[in-house]
């Protein structure tokens, strides 16, 4: 009797998981909680039960963390099962930045879909889509297999749904169909920015001639020059700033400011007196960084500020007589 049991939970646990993956692999929108909902419903409904526990595999969650393999080959990255490195960057994670599906299917469309469904064809957008957008797979963008979103960008152009083409084209899908060169220049890409490759030290200088209150991904071209060899900005700094006076106030998720840990009310009256804002301003965000408002010394600052601002005001004067 057990072992009638087990095999009729073995063949349920089976037809469960090929409806799942069938579900998923029809899925072109990104992977929600609400659709997570919605799936418990369906295949409960499909096996004509009124709960997805009445199957015995658990609950839906519990079932879903064990259709890891599923999930990836369908949903890829938007669903991300299992532990994750807390150091680990949002590419290839299924969070962060999500292009809207309109703006996948334009760039679908210029990597060309006349022979899309040949193997050679889709592992070109394949491969392009994972350069442009900066993903393991495509599948992590959340919008369901690439096969899927190919016959729909087919169908959209049968049916002149898609408008003409963009006047923004992409880069990456001007790239040259040998599957082999595009490997190697995605490769390259992968380990040098535009410049080459750079060195830790010329990183840590260029970031430390940023000055004071500028953003600093924006001052250094950070993704563009030394991302592929050294990695996020944020975890950079994290890991070389420690023996300079580089420091940085994060304002939103990923925009650094530059600041100082060499600062304090004589480099910020000397700025005051010089009559330079950047200066005056990024020493001030800097003591109220290090010390925090509460132990800023606002009424020594203002003294400084009165002062610095009298006497180059004098100063001044002496200049035009």
């Amino acid at each position: 009797m057990t072992f009638v049991f087990t095999c009729a939970c073995v063949c349920v646990s089976a037809a469960v998981k090929q409806v799942l993956k069938e579900s998923l692999s029809n899925h072109s929108s990104p992977f929600t909680l609400a659709h997570v909902a919605s799936l418990e419903k369906k295949l409960a409904k499909h096996f004509q039960v009124t709960e997805f526990t009445s199957l015995e595999q658990g609950s839906f969650l519990e079932f879903l963390v064990k259709q890891a393999q599923v999930l990836q080959e369908t949903v890829g990255g938007a669903v991300v099962v299992g532990s994750s490195g807390g150091g680990q960057d949002w590419q290839g994670q299924g969070c962060g930045f999500r292009p809207n599906r309109q703006d996948v299917f334009e760039f679908i469309k210029q990597c060309g879909t006349t022979a899309a469904n040949e193997p050679d064809e889709l592992s070109h957008i394949e491969w392009c889509l994972r350069a442009h957008y900066g993903v393991r797979d495509s599948r992590d963008l959340g919008l369901g297999p690439l096969r899927t979103l190919v016959g729909l960008v087919q169908r959209q152009s049968e049916l002149s749904l898609g408008g003409g083409l963009s006047h923004v084209r992409y880069e990456a899908a001007l790239l040259p169909r040998d599957t082999s060169s595009s490997s190697s220049v995605g490769e390259a890409q992968q380990m040098v920015g535009i410049l080459g490759e750079v060195s830790q030290t010329q990183a840590l200088s260029c970031l430390l001639s940023c000055p004071l209150l500028d953003e600093l991904g924006q001052w250094s071209q950070w993704e563009l020059v030394f991302r592929p060899h050294h990695g996020p900005l944020k975890d950079f700094i994290d890991r070389n700033a420690a023996s300079t006076d580089l420091s940085a106030l994060e304002v939103s998720p990923g925009v650094l400011l530059r600041v100082t840990t060499c600062t304090g009310d004589k480099l910020f009256s000397q700025a005051a007196m010089t009559l330079d804002p950047v200066g005056t301003a990024g020493h001030l965000v800097s003591m109220v960084v290090a010390d925090g408002t509460a132990n800023a010394p606002t009424a020594l600052l203002a003294n400084h500020m009165e002062s610095s601002l009298a006497a180059a005001v004098a100063k001044e004067g002496k200049k035009a007589i």
